[in-house]
């Protein structure tokens, strides 16, 4: 197999996808795919239960209306009406139950970027730190 990197390396064989990839000297004995994503393939199946899973929800499926020509979301017209000004553009309106076309006022809130971001995200880790529990027993 003739060397395709630099002279003191070694040409291996990736275990996942059979390319032939160059390995430098200090590197020779331990490596087996020639890439994260070979790598990835092969060993990150067994943690499939530790990903994002999907939400079964579509994405940005919000409801909009026309105001003087203008398309607005629903959710945001409704809390801007609801506390009697407009709202700032760095101001979210969370649906608390998940539901982007439940736009009742006691389903909405008007979070910050930032707290609602947090929230999305403890939405979308909690099956993951359920499962993590479940592996650590």
């Amino acid at each position: 197999m003739p060397n395709y990197g630099h002279p003191t390396g070694v040409n291996k064989i990736c275990a996942c996808c059979g390319a032939v990839y160059y390995v430098p000297p200090y590197r020779a004995e331990k490596t087996k795919y020639c890439s994260r994503s070979c790598l990835a393939k092969v060993h990150l199946e067994k943690f499939s239960d530790l990903r994002f899973k999907p939400t079964n929800r579509p994405k940005h499926t919000y409801k909009t209306i026309s105001i003087n020509g203008k398309q607005v979301r629903v959710h945001r017209y409704v809390m801007e009406q609801h506390i009697g000004r407009k709202l700032a553009s760095w101001e979210h309106v969370h649906h608390i139950n998940g539901n982007s076309h439940d736009n009742r006022i006691e389903n909405l809130a008007v979070l910050s970027n930032a707290d609602h971001q947090k929230i999305e995200t403890e939405d979308r880790m909690r099956p993951i730190w359920n499962a993590a529990k479940k592996i650590s027993l």
